[in-house]
């Protein structure tokens, strides 16, 4: 069996003040972290509907630290989970199936990990000792099938190979191979959830800079390259509409605009969604409304702001969310139990998160 084949049948605590920011109209704007630059933020939402957050915070070459943000009774409970090293880099989160936090993410000797949390305390696994990978991490977790702990990470390999690769968790033991596509050479991968419980997966293609996609479909791994005349870069979210087509934004870097691709049923439709004057989407993310309309939450790199495009159903809408100082680094969104947006996102000393609510 390989990682592809699972599919769906340590310092003390410090508390979190939360501080209400100025934002955008239709925007509230609290801080999580008041003191840190958080970096490679990553939202997710357990199933009572609370927010919690992993991020990297970097101090110098040599040191940097994965921070953990869970709510407690209304306020934020900051955990440092790994502090040796520079440990913590392309850090996903994911809520498993017992309302857990499992965190993939990059430690300081090239190595992938998992730490998870088993309602008492973390624990961290190496799951691919490298040399050279853990980056571009993406996870997921949950009870699927005959897995009632499934946890599946993607992610890249440095030098030489650059090839992406899949780690498969059934519940017992890791698997992990490499993911076998016409060209292996990929980044800043992103793995997704069907609503039948099988999985997704998109990808940078480093030789051909066309976004990939590919999906198990019970069978076997499914392939697609989306040729665009764009020079595909920076991050390629994945995310499914309702009748489980899927799309994926990412950056053009011949315009540095922000592109849009999703599956009408038979092909990709692709379309500019921003191509301003500034350097836009270089980290983004992507998830749908309940109306089934794409929303991306992405940085202005230019004007080091948060910025938010929201289909209407006929037009594209953008507007700033926040552009005090510099932020809107490494977003991510997901939808609360609301189903309205949120976005957790770093800057220049703060991790934030930004709420709509209309």
């Amino acid at each position: 069996m390989t990682a592809a084949d699972l599919y769906a049948e340590e310092s003390p605590p410090c508390a979190s003040i939360e501080v209400n920011c100025t934002a955008q109209q239709g925007w509230t704007i609290s801080t999580v972290d008041p003191a840190r630059f958080g970096r490679y933020c990553s939202l997710a939402f357990d199933s009572g509907g609370t927010p919690s957050i992993a991020y990297y915070v970097w101090f110098d070459l040599d040191n940097g630290h994965m921070l953990y943000a869970g709510k407690n009774t209304g306020d934020w409970l900051i955990e440092e989970i790994q502090t040796e090293g520079n440990s913590g880099m392309y850090c996903c989160l994911a809520i498993d199936a017992e309302d857990n936090p499992v965190i993939s993410y990059q430690d300081w000797h090239g190595e992938l990990r998992v730490a998870r949390h088993d309602g008492t305390d973390w624990d961290i696994e190496i799951v691919d000792p490298g040399p050279s990978c853990g980056f571009h991490t993406s996870c997921l977790a949950g009870s699927v099938g005959p897995y009632p702990d499934l946890i599946l990470v993607s992610y890249q390999v440095g030098t030489p190979d650059f090839d992406v690769k899949l780690a498969g968790w059934d519940g017992i033991s890791w698997v992990t191979d490499s993911f076998e596509s016409p060209n292996q050479q990929g980044g800043y991968t992103s793995l997704a959830w069907q609503s039948t419980g099988l999985w997704g997966l998109s990808f940078l293609d480093g030789t051909a800079r066309n976004p990939c996609y590919c999906h198990h479909d019970g069978v076997e791994m499914q392939f697609e390259e989306i040729v665009t005349t764009a020079l595909a870069a920076g991050s390629h979210p994945l995310a499914y509409d309702s009748l489980d087509r899927p799309a994926i934004a990412f950056q053009d870097a011949l315009q540095w605009s922000l592109m849009f691709a999703r599956h009408n049923g038979a092909s990709w439709d692709i379309e500019t969604v921003e191509n301003p004057s500034n350097k836009v989407a270089s980290y983004s993310d992507l998830v749908f409304d309940l109306d089934d309309n794409p929303i991306i939450a992405y940085r202005d790199s230019t004007a080091f702001d948060l910025k938010v495009a929201w289909h209407n159903g006929t037009s594209w809408e953008i507007e700033v969310v926040d552009e005090a100082g510099q932020t809107g680094e490494y977003p991510s969104i997901a939808l609360n139990p609301d189903g309205n947006p949120i976005i957790a996102y770093g800057g220049i000393n703060f991790v934030k998160l930004a709420s709509w609510s209309g």
